[in-house]
C-alpha cells in the first residue's frame, strides 16, 4: 500500500470516528461508505443552500447511491427538482421519501401541490388529507382553510375536485 493511499484511508477512518462520535445520522452505513455518504451529503447541502439546484440534484443522486433509504436525501432531491421545474421527477422522489417516512407533513404538502399542478386532483387531495391528519387541531383548521382557498380558486370545470373536499 502506498503512503498516499494509506494516508487517505487513515483520514477516512478518522473522519468516520469523528462523525460517529458526533452522532451521525447515517445509520446503516459503515466505514468508508459512511464517510463518503456524509461527504456527499454535506457538500450537496452547501449547493442546495446556495440555490445551485442542478449541482444539488447531481449530489443528492450520488449521495443516494451510498444511502438509498435516507429520507432527507430523497426529500431534498425532490425539492431541488421542484425548484428546477422538473416536477415529474420531483414527484417520484417525494413518493420515495414518503415510502421511507410516511408521516412527513411537508413532503405530503409539496407532492400534493405538484399533483395539483398536473391536474391530478385525486392524488393531490389524498396527500393534502394525509397532511391535514398529521397536524394538531388549530394548525389543521388553518391548513384546511388554505386548501379550500386553493380549490375555490380553480376554474369552474374542476368542480368535481372541489366537491371531494368536505365543507362544513
Amino acid at each position: 500500500m502506498t503512503d498516499v493511499s494509506c494516508g487517505v484511508r487513515a483520514f477516512a477512518a478518522a473522519a468516520v470516528l469523528v462523525a460517529v462520535a458526533a452522532g451521525s445520522s447515517f445509520t446503516g452505513l459503515c466505514g468508508e461508505r459512511r464517510y463518503m455518504g456524509e461527504v456527499y451529503f454535506e457538500s450537496t447541502m452547501d449547493q442546495y443552500q446556495m440555490g445551485n439546484y442542478e449541482k444539488a440534484v447531481r449530489g443528492f443522486k450520488r449521495f443516494l447511491e451510498y444511502a438509498p433509504y435516507d429520507f432527507n436525501g430523497h426529500y431534498l432531491l425532490a425539492r431541488s427538482l421542484q425548484f428546477l421545474g422538473r416536477n415529474d421527477e420531483a414527484i417520484e422522489y417525494y413518493e420515495k421519501a414518503l415510502e421511507i417516512k410516511p408521516g412527513d407533513y411537508d413532503a405530503h404538502v409539496y407532492v400534493g401541490i405538484l399533483y395539483l399542478g398536473k391536474g391530478a386532483y385525486e392524488e393531490a387531495l389524498a396527500h393534502f388529507e394525509r397532511a391535514l391528519k398529521l397536524l394538531d387541531g388549530k394548525t389543521a383548521s388553518d391548513a384546511e382553510k388554505l386548501l379550500r382557498e386553493i380549490l375555490n380558486g380553480l376554474e369552474p370545470q374542476f368542480a368535481e375536485a372541489r366537491s371531494l373536499v368536505h365543507y362544513n
